[in-house]
C-alpha cells in the first residue's frame, strides 16, 4: 500500500494554533496510509518552525500558493495530490483517531460509492447537532444542504479528475460569496452521475460559530455565508419550493428568537435572510446577463518545497 492512500488538503493562512490541533489529531490517526498536503496561503514564514515540528511525525507536502481564497488552495492542492482518496479538512477541524480508518474501510467495502460525507460535532462529544440528517443514504439535490459539510467529505480521487473548486467562491476569494465552494463542486461531481453516500455516524470536530456570540464580524459573516447559499440556489436551477423553504427559513427563525427575548440571535438569522434572498437575486441578475461560467478549471500559481 502506497504512504499516500490519502490525501488530505489543507488550505491555510493566518492560524497557527488550529492547524496544530488539526495535525495532533493526524499524528493520533490509528491509519497512517496518508499525506497532508498544506496549502500556505502566508505572505510570512510562520508555519515553517510548526511543519518543521511535525514532519518527523507526519508524511507533509509544503506548498505555497501565490493566490488567496479556499478554493485556490483546494485547486493548488489537487494538482499535486496523488493519493487514492481525497479529502479536504479546515485548518480549524480536527478528527477522531478512527477517523480516517474508517473512511478506507467504507471505500473499500463499497466500491460503488465515488465520495463519502459526514457531520460535524462542536465538541470531542461525538455529537450530531440536528442540522444534519440522522439517517444514512445517498446525498442528491433535495437533500444535499442536510448531508455534506466540506471538511467532512471524501472522494475518489480519480472521480474528480479535471473537476476544480470555483475561485471565486468561498473565505478569502475576494468576492461577495463567502462560501459555497464546497457545494458546488458536491453539486457538480453529483451533475456527472456519481454515487454520493452520507453516512452520519462519520463525525468530525469543527468550532460551531452559528452558535455565538453574535458580534458584528458574526453577523457579516452569516450575511457572506448566506449570499453563497442564494447563489447556488440560483444557479443550481434549486426548484421553487425548496429555494423558498432556504431562502425564508432564517426569516421565520428570526421572528421566533426575537419574541422569546433572544434579540441578538435574531439579527444572526436576519443576517442569513438578507445574504440568502441578496444572493440569490443578485445571482439571478448575473446569470441573466450571461457573467457566470457554468464549469471552471481554474489555474492556482504555486511554488514547491
Amino acid at each position: 500500500m502506497s504512504i499516500e492512500k490519502v490525501s488530505l488538503i489543507v488550505s491555510t493562512r493566518n492560524r497557527t494554533l488550529e492547524l496544530k490541533r488539526l495535525l495532533e489529531s493526524l499524528v493520533a490517526q490509528t491509519y497512517q496510509a496518508f499525506v497532508v498536503i498544506v496549502i500556505d496561503q502566508n505572505q510570512d514564514d510562520r508555519l515553517t518552525p510548526l511543519l518543521r515540528e511535525y514532519c518527523q511525525r507526519l508524511a507533509i507536502k509544503h506548498v505555497r500558493s501565490a493566490i488567496l481564497g479556499h478554493s485556490a488552495g483546494m485547486n493548488a492542492g489537487l494538482k499535486v495530490c496523488a493519493g487514492d482518496i481525497v479529502g479536504f479538512p479546515d485548518d480549524d477541524c480536527w478528527y477522531a483517531p478512527d477517523l480516517l480508518q474508517r473512511v478506507v474501510d467504507m471505500f473499500e467495502a463499497h466500491p460503488g460509492w465515488h465520495a463519502i460525507t459526514g457531520c460535524e460535532s462542536p465538541a470531542e462529544q461525538l455529537l450530531r447537532t440536528d442540522r444534519f440528517d440522522q439517517v444514512s443514504g445517498q446525498v442528491t439535490k433535495q437533500n444535499i444542504w442536510r448531508r455534506h459539510i466540506s471538511f467532512a467529505a471524501f472522494f475518489r480521487k480519480a472521480d474528480i479528475a479535471g473537476l476544480y473548486f470555483d475561485e471565486r467562491l468561498g473565505p478569502g476569494a475576494g468576492t461577495i460569496w463567502g462560501a459555497g465552494e464546497e457545494t458546488d463542486f458536491l453539486l457538480r461531481f453529483i451533475k456527472r452521475g456519481y454515487y454520493v453516500q452520507y453516512e452520519p455516524s462519520l463525525i468530525l470536530f469543527h468550532p460551531d460559530w452559528g452558535m455565538g456570540p453574535y458580534t458584528l464580524a458574526a453577523l457579516a459573516k452569516a450575511r457572506r455565508y448566506g449570499m453563497s447559499m442564494g447563489r447556488i440556489l440560483q444557479t443550481h436551477g434549486f426548484s421553487a419550493p425548496l429555494t423558498l423553504k432556504y431562502l425564508y427559513r432564517p426569516l421565520l427563525g428570526g421572528v421566533y428568537t426575537f419574541i422569546v427575548g433572544r434579540p441578538r440571535k435574531a439579527l444572526y438569522h436576519w443576517s442569513i435572510f438578507v445574504g440568502r434572498t441578496g444572493g440569490w437575486i443578485i445571482s439571478l441578475i448575473s446569470n441573466q446577463a450571461g457573467s457566470l461560467g457554468s464549469d471552471p478549471g481554474l489555474k492556482s500559481k504555486v511554488s514547491f518545497e
